[in-house]
C-alpha cells in the first residue's frame, strides 16, 4: 500500500528556517520504492529513519500548496539535493488514501 506524508512540524536541515517552515502542512506522495511503514535508514542525514519522497513530487506539492517561491528555491538547489528527499518520522505523519 502506498500513500503520502503530511509534514506536521518544521523538519531539520541546512535550508534557511523560512524554507523549512514552509513544508508544514504540505502533503507529498511517498517515493515509489517505499511502502507505508517502510522505515528506511539514510546514513549521515538529520532525518535518519524517515520517509523518502521524490524531489520533483515535493516541489509539485509545494506549488499545489501555493508556495511557489519555496518550490523555486528547491528547484534552484535540486542538483545538490538529488532525486529524493527524506523527512524524519518526528516531523510528518502518514496519510493513506
Amino acid at each position: 500500500m502506498t500513500g503520502k506524508i503530511r509534514i506536521t512540524s518544521t523538519p531539520p536541515g541546512n535550508a534557511p528556517d523560512y524554507v523549512r517552515e514552509a513544508w508544514v502542512g504540505v502533503e507529498i506522495p511517498l517515493a515509489p520504492d517505499q511502502e507505508v511503514g517502510d522505515d528506511k535508514f539514510w546514513s549521515g542525514r538529520e532525518n535518519v529513519g524517515g520517509y523518502l519522497v521524490q524531489t520533483s513530487d515535493a516541489i509539485d506539492a509545494l506549488r499545489s500548496a501555493g508556495k511557489s517561491d519555496i518550490a523555486a528555491y528547491w528547484e534552484a538547489i535540486r542538483m545538490m539535493t538529488g532525486h529524493q528527499l527524506m523527512f524524519g518520522t518526528d516531523f510528518c505523519e502518514v496519510v493513506t488514501e
